[in-house]
């Protein structure tokens, strides 16, 4: 579904760089390319969902370098993937001399690119304070991040700024399919005291499900510094 939205970008003698993923992602995008006459290429995913990123980018730039006719340095790329910082992908903070994650992953396909990404880098369960919108496959959401989880703090979302008032509904939800599955979980419903909370425990702090959530943190981090 997502990738049908997507495709509609694509206009006639386009050249599109896309990563390979599912084969019925791909037929979505093979048979727009197809229709839209434009130049489709291909780049193969890697284990790290970082570096199959890195690597559209890389493929991208190659193809910006051959129709604008300047040449593509790699070790000048390579520099420059040293030196990037995406806030709220996989961005590493401090929680009182403890480890804090920020990642906005919204969605299980998301969620289990972080996951899958955790486990390259560390076996430590984390506190995870999660907090997601609603309309979301909360049930496999869980699932996801169960691997992870030394507990569970669920709380709000606040989308005030948006003129949605803040519900904690979802957030209920979530402690309930987190009992199901016997995860330790607690509701506190404002991020701010989540985080307190979070900061009690001795395991790496992981704040995930919304931007909005991860929008929150940082404000109440700037705060103390």
């Amino acid at each position: 579904e997502i990738a049908v939205e997507k495709i509609g970008i694509i206009h006639p003698g386009n050249t599109v760089v896309a990563l390979r993923q599912s084969e019925d992602v791909n037929t979505v995008i093979e048979q727009r390319c197809e229709q839209q006459n434009a130049q489709l290429i291909w780049v193969e995913a890697k284990p790290d969902y970082q570096d199959s990123n890195d690597a559209v980018a890389v493929a991208t730039v190659k193809v910006l370098a051959e129709s604008d006719s300047w040449t593509y340095q790699p070790d000048l790329a390579s520099g420059a993937f040293e030196h990037i910082f995406i806030p709220g992908r996989f961005e590493k903070r401090s929680l009182y001399n403890n480890l804090l994650i920020l990642d906005g992953a919204h969605n299980p396909q998301k969620l289990s690119a972080l996951v899958d990404h955790i486990h390259t880098t560390t076996e430590s369960k984390f506190t995870i304070i999660l907090a997601i919108a609603k309309r979301k496959d909360l049930s496999s959401c869980i699932e996801i991040i169960k691997p992870i989880a030394a507990r569970i703090i669920a709380t709000s979302i606040d989308t005030n700024q948006r003129h949605v008032l803040r519900d904690i509904s979802t957030a209920k939800e979530v402690v309930s399919l987190c009992q199901a599955s016997g995860i330790e979980c607690k509701l506190v419903e404002l991020p701010t005291e989540a985080l307190e909370l979070a900061s009690t425990f001795a395991n790496p702090v992981l704040a995930t499900g919304s931007f909005y959530l991860l929008h929150e943190v940082d404000r109440v981090l700037q705060q103390q510094n």
